[in-house]
């Protein structure tokens, strides 16, 4: 769930937007949930702090969820992946679950042929 901490307001310009929070909760037996520990089962949504405190340019604006995986796209055009081995392993060749969220290389900005 990504979640702003305030409402919007119209008379907020740009740069002082909303941010976007990621809560997640439930099975997190493969680190999908973006939490440290290793605890397997989370009944409370809690905010993903490994995203927080990052600049307004990381605001997580969506959210990619499978059984074993998560993706996060953040507002600077960033992309973070966390979960199975195999299922981020393209971020950073991880033969271990990726339990907080890694940064992707990738470019937004598609190349025309």
């Amino acid at each position: 769930v990504v979640v702003p901490d305030d409402p919007p307001d119209t008379t907020t310009s740009q740069h002082e937007r909303p941010r976007g929070f990621l809560f997640t909760w439930g099975d997190n037996s493969r680190g999908q949930l973006g939490r440290r520990d290793k605890e397997s089962l989370h009944r409370v949504p809690r905010r993903v702090r490994a995203l927080a405190g990052r600049p307004t340019d990381e605001d997580v604006l969506s959210v990619w969820c499978g059984a074993e995986h998560t993706v996060a796209l953040c507002a600077g055009g960033r992309l973070y992946a966390w979960g199975a081995a195999e299922a981020v392993s393209g971020t950073n060749a991880a033969e271990e679950d990726v339990r907080s969220p890694a940064l992707v290389p990738w470019s937004p900005k598609l190349e025309s042929s």
